[in-house]
């Protein structure tokens, strides 16, 4: 019997230099948010070194969890309030969702 994948979330922003505070304040709640949302297993954000960017790693149990916390009504319009904060033409980017095995565990072929 193989192991059932989990998924993981994969965000990037770019939010101007100005509103870092502000958007870094909705992070921190929005991990607390996630945190009691059915399906959630781990998250976290942190902030590029190099370029700025922020990344947002979450994994969920299923797709289903985790496209119900994409649809969380905070969690909604906390995304569009910080719509504003973004970078112009380099708002949120690279949005994916991949299903993912732990280390070790048996995987499904993706050929066959």
């Amino acid at each position: 019997m193989s192991a059932r994948p989990t998924w993981l979330s994969v965000l990037q922003f770019f939010v101007k230099e100005s509103e870092t505070d502000v958007f870094e304040n909705d992070l921190e709640e929005m991990h607390q948010l996630a945190r009691k949302q059915p399906g959630y297993i781990w998250g976290h954000y942190s902030r590029s070194l190099v370029d700025g960017r922020y990344f947002v790693i979450s994994e969920w149990e299923s797709y289903v969890d985790m496209k119900k916390w994409e649809h969380q009504p905070r969690h909604e319009e906390i995304g569009e309030t910080n719509e504003s904060r973004y970078v112009a033409r380099r708002d949120m980017q690279n949005r994916k969702f991949i299903p993912w095995y732990k280390p070790g565990a048996e995987r499904k072929s993706w050929t066959g």
